[in-house]
């Protein structure tokens, strides 16, 4: 089952907007094969070039159903490219990662 449904997408990018010009991110889960996106604070230092979950918040998502992925945006990034500190995070949680670049509208996976 693909975890970027139409809803997940629509989701994402209404918290983008929301944030702008702040990366947003959040936390997927799927609950009896049911993706939900769970939008968290940014508590990065530095909100327009990073982002940083809170640890209570994914023990939060945790009773809404199976963590499968974060997302994030890139508000300013115009290739929806994941920088290695992205890539080095999904890989350490053993989560996918989806970024939406805000430029150009592309979401792009990274597993």
């Amino acid at each position: 089952m693909n975890l970027l449904t139409d809803n997940i997408k629509q989701h994402i990018v209404r918290h983008s907007e929301k944030e702008y010009p702040n990366e947003c991110c959040g936390i997927i889960v799927v609950n009896d094969q049911e993706y939900a996106a769970i939008e968290c604070e940014n508590i990065a230092k530095n909100k327009r070039e990073d982002f940083r979950i809170d640890g209570r918040e994914y023990v939060q998502a945790l009773g809404k159903g199976d963590i499968v992925a974060y997302y994030h945006s890139h508000p300013e990034d115009d290739q929806a490219a994941f920088s290695q500190a992205d890539e080095v995070t999904s890989k350490a949680h053993g989560l996918t990662s989806v970024l939406y670049s805000m430029k150009n509208k592309q979401f792009n996976i990274f597993n």
